[in-house]
This record gives structure tokens, C-alpha cells and sequence, in this order.
């Protein structure tokens, strides 16, 4: 059995140009899309790197964007990171409603 190909984007307004092309075509499953802050060790646990990632389910593939917003390295700098993400957020949100989609929080699980 084959994987359904999947659709990465990194830029925000990209992908919620597509989702709302998809949405108003009807492709969306259910009109849903998950919007969340992920954050992921690396360079071995020295520091966590901090994403943006949203998805949805378009016409049976997973459409997901993953956009970074900067590393937290425990210096002063975390609270712009973290401040960045959470706008981002803010906004996708925002453009997702506009655009007639219900946005929820977490991932979808590809494993």
C-alpha cells in the first residue's frame, strides 16, 4: 500500500493561499485546520528549536506547513522567539477564520 504524497510549506501566507483555494473548492476535510507551536530539541538537547506548524486534509493528503520561528538557546533572546511564534499563530489563525475555516490546535501524526 503506497503513501498519499504530502504538500510542505515553510512560508505562511503560501499555505493559507492554498487551504482557502482548497476550502472554497471543497477539499477540505470537514474545513479543518490544526495550528500549533512545536518545539524540538537539537544539536544533541543544547537548545530547542521552535516551530509553527499547521495542516489540514486536502482531498485525502496532508497539507502541512512548517515555518521556523528561532532557536531558544536559555539566553535572552527566547522571549522574542516565543513572542514570534505566538503571533504567527495569532495570525494564521486570523487568516484561516477569514478565510472560512475552522482552525484547532495539535499536529497531525504521520508516523
Amino acid at each position: 500500500m503506497s503513501k498519499q504524497p504530502r504538500v510542505l510549506f515553510t512560508e505562511p501566507n503560501e499555505f493559507v493561499a492554498e487551504i482557502v483555494r482548497d476550502h472554497q473548492e471543497g477539499l477540505v476535510d470537514r474545513g479543518i485546520v490544526r495550528v500549533t507551536k512545536v518545539g524540538r530539541p537539537a544539536m544533541n538537547g543544547t537548545l530547542t528549536r521552535v516551530t509553527v506548524e499547521a495542516a489540514a486534509l486536502v482531498d485525502a493528503r496532508v497539507v502541512r506547513l512548517q515555518t521556523l520561528c528561532g532557536d531558544l538557546w536559555g539566553g535572552s533572546i527566547d522571549e522574542q522567539v516565543q513572542a514570534r511564534a505566538s503571533e504567527l499563530v495569532r495570525e494564521l489563525e486570523s487568516e484561516l477564520l477569514d478565510g472560512g475555516l475552522e482552525v484547532r490546535a495539535g499536529v497531525y501524526d504521520e508516523n
